[in-house]
């Protein structure tokens, strides 16, 4: 992920991904499209998008966002 960071700042590029593993997603995107059923749940900025609520709707879990260290992780309730 790092190397595609500094891909994205020497090129001024966009890259496009799909990941599956929330944390990965707080941690490393700028905007996230949140798909849940084939309809979009959520767009943005990854800050606004990804919170505990749109999570747990599309989990189907009761999920919760901690911040460590400066690091927000996803939790379980």
């Amino acid at each position: 992920m790092r190397t595609l960071e500094q891909i994205i700042k020497v090129q001024s590029c966009v890259i496009l991904i799909a990941i599956h593993d929330p944390n990965l997603a707080l941690s490393f995107a700028d905007t996230a499209l949140m798909l849940n059923e084939g309809c979009i749940l959520d767009m943005g900025e990854v800050q606004n998008t990804m919170t505990a609520a749109n999570l747990s709707t599309l989990y189907n879990m009761d999920l919760g966002i901690v911040s460590i260290d400066g690091k927000n992780i996803i939790i379980c309730n």
